[in-house]
């Protein structure tokens, strides 16, 4: 471009057009269009003796007695197929990474154990991948704490909690289930691995297990007393009004608390949430 490789570079970092303007502000001016003629910025000035020395120590590194390191020819990144279910921090460990730089290359894997089911691969520096392969070659111990279950019955976290002999927290937490919410029949959730199983969360749970949640009823209304009328009227004889009257009285808070239980147990709103951990 303009004929030129030193304005070429000039473009790149100034932009096309500035170079373009300069150049017609020298021609109308009478004078010469190099690129050591033309005003621009001190870092465009800068930037292409820089790049032209760069490029001449790469060329000739021993006339500038420079020791260049070898690079291998490979990229920098290799991605790896996730083939048996393994937990984050087992991966991170096995690679011999921290898990803050693990999470950062991998950010999808946003659940604490990446399902082999799902088809997904790791991405890891090239030097890590082969760590990461030689220490897993050689790991005994259980590579995932984690299992998929799908339950049965509606019910709080607490309650299925109880029923598992599990803690309630790690249920909310792993699963992203917010207070005051149930879990919807025919969800699936992630729960701790029972000691003794190994296998991996199967391939339906992993493509179609879905977290539904509805929100917790509202506590039903107690039942007010009777009023001291209808006490009364149980023990002492009155006229037939009278007595109809007491007993419309005695009526109405059983009617009231069952309209509002109706009310409560229709106060739920469903809430979709992906038990999968990545695109």
């Amino acid at each position: 471009q303009f004929g030129d490789w030193q304005l070429a570079l000039a473009a790149y970092n100034w932009g096309e057009g500035n170079v373009a303007r300069a150049i017609k502000r020298n021609q109308a001016l009478r004078k010469p269009t190099d690129y050591e003629s033309l005003t621009m910025p001190r870092e465009t000035r800068e930037y292409v003796p820089k790049l032209m020395a760069y490029k001449n120590i790469v060329q000739n590194p021993g006339a500038y007695n420079i020791v260049l390191p070898e690079l291998e020819n490979h990229p920098y990144f290799v991605a790896i197929d996730v083939t048996r279910d393994i937990d984050v921090d087992v991966a991170a460990q096995l690679a011999e990474m921290s898990l803050e730089d693990f999470r950062n290359l991998n950010p999808a894997f946003n659940k604490p154990v990446i399902l082999a089911a799902a088809d997904q691969q790791m991405l890891l520096p090239f030097a890590r991948a082969e760590l990461f392969q030689m220490n897993l070659a050689s790991y005994t111990k259980p590579l995932s704490s984690w299992t998929a279950l799908k339950v049965t019955k509606s019910e709080t976290p607490e309650q299925l909690a109880t029923r598992l002999a599990l803690n309630p927290e790690t249920i909310r937490d792993v699963n992203n289930i917010p207070r005051g919410m149930r879990i919807r029949a025919g969800s699936t959730v992630l729960i701790p691995k029972p000691p003794g199983k190994e296998s991996d969360i199967p391939q339906y749970l992993a493509d179609h297990g879905q977290l539904k949640l509805d929100r917790t009823a509202p506590a039903k209304p107690k039942a007010s007393k009777p009023s001291q009328a209808s006490a009364n009227a149980k023990t002492t004889p009155k006229k037939a009004t009278n007595s109809k009257t007491a007993s419309t009285q005695q009526k109405s808070p059983s009617t009231n608390t069952t309209k509002s239980a109706k009310t409560g147990s229709n106060s739920g709103s469903g809430v979709n949430a992906s038990v999968k951990t990545a695109p």
